[in-house]
């Protein structure tokens, strides 16, 4: 693996990296921040890899490296296993033509990833000969929260870059991650809903005293029953006294 270390003016390089900062992506979706130091590495066609957390919950877009060398470079977000070392495939990709000078190049995704606070993933990109990338000055941690790594073919591990004397321990990146706003449901419409009458809740009450029957008969429906059979049996009556009296003169005459 070639590898060579530019130590530079940090007060100069800062200078001349500002009007890269023109690049980056929507200031306001800003997560994770590592700047520039004074360490480059040319890994000689080898693959880098930075590990990260994610600082919020939402959509991540993009991600911004300090790179250079001309030519398509090509940064994927790979999960982490156990030992948090990155383990493909790709969860997002972006793929950028980077300046021939160093400068900030904002890789945007061609479908954004959806990430929760506090998940550590790894951007993964490999360069050829000719390109590079800035990191953070050699020999001091500046981003606790992840690590940079390049892939050594021969025993195909991933090693600390920072292991390596004069290269840095992280990479100059910056991801961009949108919070996801929950929309408030907006009630249905009732134009043109009519609601029924209501009915009767309670039946209406019904007589609770039956109609009492006169000694006329009036309405009472069994009045003429009612009278009819006492007359019928006061006549009967009548008449045998009758009968028995015109006996009786009978016998006595």
């Amino acid at each position: 693996m070639n590898r060579r270390v530019l130590a530079v003016s940090t007060g100069l390089l800062l200078a001349a990296l500002i009007p890269g900062s023109i690049l980056a992506a929507n200031p306001a979706s800003l997560d994770q921040v590592n700047n520039i130091g004074d360490a480059q590495a040319n890994d000689g066609g080898h693959q880098f890899a930075q590990t990260f957390t994610t600082g919020r919950t939402g959509s991540f877009s993009s991600l911004d490296l300090w790179i250079g060398g001309g030519g398509p470079v090509t940064v994927g977000i790979e999960a982490v296993d156990g030992s948090n070392l990155p383990t493909g495939p790709s969860l997002a990709t972006g793929t950028e033509t980077v300046p021939q000078s160093g400068a900030w190049t904002n890789f945007p995704f061609t479908v954004p990833l959806s990430v929760v606070s506090g998940q550590m993933y790894a951007l993964v990109f490999t360069l050829t000969d000719s390109q590079f990338a800035y990191g953070s000055d050699s020999g001091t941690d500046h981003y606790p929260a992840g690590i940079a790594y390049w892939f050594n073919t021969q025993n195909s591990t991933w090693t600390g870059l920072g292991l390596t004397q004069g290269l840095p321990p992280d990479l100059a990146f910056r991801t961009y991650v949108d919070a996801v706003v929950t929309p408030t449901p907006t009630p249905a419409p009732t134009v043109g809903v009519t609601t029924p009458p209501a009915g009767p809740t309670t039946p209406p009450a019904g007589p609770t005293t039956p109609p009492t029957s006169t000694a006329q008969g009036g309405s009472a429906d069994g009045g003429a029953i009612v009278w009819f059979v006492p007359i019928g049996l006061l006549a009967s009556f009548c008449g045998l006294i009758v009968l028995f009296s015109r006996q009786r003169r009978r016998r006595l005459s």
